[in-house]
């Protein structure tokens, strides 16, 4: 078989090679960028890549997530008084006596 013609599989395409080249770039220097640790998943990123969530965390930007809209919501003060309002009137009770019945 001649070179150009190997397999995927025979050229380490899948497997301990692969995922060692993934890992050549966060180890690589790069001129004015640095290595971090991401709170979320506890894997190095490189401070380029990263971003900070609403909470403080320092993530990679796959890992970020925007703040739900909802958690700022405040509800409106209802306005509770009558706008025509009238004094309550004396109570009337009728109370049966013996003339009565």
């Amino acid at each position: 078989m001649r070179r150009n013609q190997r397999s995927a599989a025979s050229r380490g395409g899948n497997g301990a090679k692969g995922r060692r080249r993934s890992q050549r770039g966060k180890n690589k220097a790069v001129l004015g960028d640095w290595n971090m640790i991401s709170d979320r998943s506890g894997q190095k990123i490189k401070a380029s890549e990263s971003k900070k969530t609403w909470q403080g965390w320092i993530v990679h930007k796959n890992e970020w997530e925007p703040r739900q809209p909802q958690r700022d919501v405040r509800g409106r003060d209802e306005q509770i008084a009558v706008p025509e309002s009238r004094p309550r009137g004396p109570d009337k009770f009728f109370v049966p006596t013996r003339d009565d019945l």
